[in-house]
């Protein structure tokens, strides 16, 4: 079984992200750098953060922070740098 996964989201991921992008968004760029992938495909949803054949759980606040993200530009919610474990 998979470990845990500690990750951590930095204003550049925010910056860099790009809203509704499963697959370029903070949290998908925060695992990249992190050399997570290791060139695995990696999609970040609502419904949980999958990482090759390993889907992992959203907390309540990574999903309040993707849909912040996504939103960010509709409503003026703002996402600041934070951290999350991701549980297989």
């Amino acid at each position: 079984m998979p470990n845990r996964i500690y990750v951590k989201v930095s204003e550049d991921h925010i910056r860099n992200g790009i809203q509704e992008d499963s697959c370029a968004c903070p949290v998908a760029l925060a695992l990249a750098e992190m050399r997570v992938t290791s060139g695995k495909d990696v999609s970040v949803e609502e419904t949980g953060v999958e990482i090759g054949d390993t889907i992992y759980d959203c907390s309540d606040q990574l999903v309040k922070f993707i849909r912040d993200f996504d939103e960010n530009g509709l409503d003026g919610k703002e996402v600041y740098p934070r951290s999350f474990y991701l549980i297989p």
